[in-house]
């Protein structure tokens, strides 16, 4: 026992060793899958002054930005205001799938999907604004997507 002075006795206690390794192993196995697993985003828009940003985090259901491990979800928007999402800079996700009456607008940005696989949206519903004194928009995959195409 060991003796603090104002603080009375305090009890060592020892920790098994064998039992802990395995333990410890387990724990750092369910965080790494944790941190390195695939994510599902569904846009909600609708947050006030920033109805249509992609890059406003609120807008989206887990409170983050979507990067190139995010399967994104884009719903479609039974409110009156159709506020889909609208990019304005770089991104990049691992899929995308629109569901039938939503849309995606590429305006100065660019759009980068890795599992083309495991994207689901028809290319009417990816819309691009070109104008001459805006950077044009484009949609780059890894994979073959059966015609893309922005108007």
């Amino acid at each position: 026992m060991l003796r603090f002075p104002l603080s009375g006795y305090i009890l060592m206690t020892y920790i098994n060793i064998p039992v802990m390794k395995p333990t410890l192993l387990i724990l750092l196995s369910l965080i790494s899958l944790n941190c390195f697993s695939q994510i599902t985003s569904t846009w909600r828009g609708n947050t006030p002054g920033k109805e249509t940003d992609w890059n406003c985090a609120s807008n989206w259901s887990n409170n983050f930005l979507p990067d190139e491990f995010t399967d994104v979800v884009i719903p479609v928007d039974i409110s009156i205001t159709y506020n889909y999402p609208v990019i304005n800079s770089e991104a990049e996700i691992n899929s995308l799938s629109v569901w039938p009456g939503a849309s995606l607008t590429i305006k100065n940005g660019s759009l980068t999907i890795y599992d083309t696989e495991r994207s689901n949206y028809k290319r009417v519903q990816i819309l691009g604004k070109k104008n001459l004194f805006e950077k044009e928009a484009a949609l780059y995959t890894t994979g073959e997507v059966s015609n893309p195409r922005l108007d």
